[in-house]
């Protein structure tokens, strides 16, 4: 789905009575809420989508060595599939999505990329145990940079 075409389906939602609509194609779901502050959209992109996770790299072993002492060649980095705002929570007031030692699933919601006012959940693409979140919560991130660690389960 193009962002042309996102953005006029946006539009038609807020001048229309809905309160609510989902839409979902073969590349990403959308969930549009109205509030009072306007209206939230929620897009989410499939799981294959997620730049896919490769072994740690040396810049993040010496971040990983420096915290743990130690680096376990199984750990796996979660990237961001999208320059964005990265949210570790849906809202101010609202705990984080994960937390470190965590176990998760597949198909978790781990945090939130904010691109162009829309919110992109990503997802785990693994079983297992977070190790490290590396990024600050609202600070910006660019396509490829390393979100997180995870230990997959066996």
């Amino acid at each position: 789905m193009d962002i042309k075409k996102l953005k006029k389906i946006i539009s038609i939602f807020e001048d229309s009575k809905l309160s609510e609509l989902e839409l979902e194609d073969e590349e990403l779901s959308v969930f549009m809420k109205k509030s009072e502050g306007g209206v939230v959209v929620h897009q989410q992109q499939p799981v294959q989508q997620i730049a896919p996770a490769a072994p740690v790299t040396s810049s993040l072993e010496d971040d990983h060595v420096k915290k743990h002492g130690k680096i376990d060649e199984n750990i796996r980095v979660i990237e961001s599939p999208m320059v964005g705002t990265f949210y570790r929570s849906p809202s101010p007031t609202t705990p984080s999505f994960v937390e470190v030692g965590d176990m998760v699933k597949k198909g978790q919601v781990l945090c939130i990329v904010e691109a162009m006012k829309l919110m992109n959940d990503i997802e785990s693409p693994y079983d297992g145990k977070l190790v490290d979140v590396l990024v600050e919560n609202g600070k910006p991130v660019e396509y490829g940079k390393p979100l997180f660690h995870i230990l997959p389960s066996k």
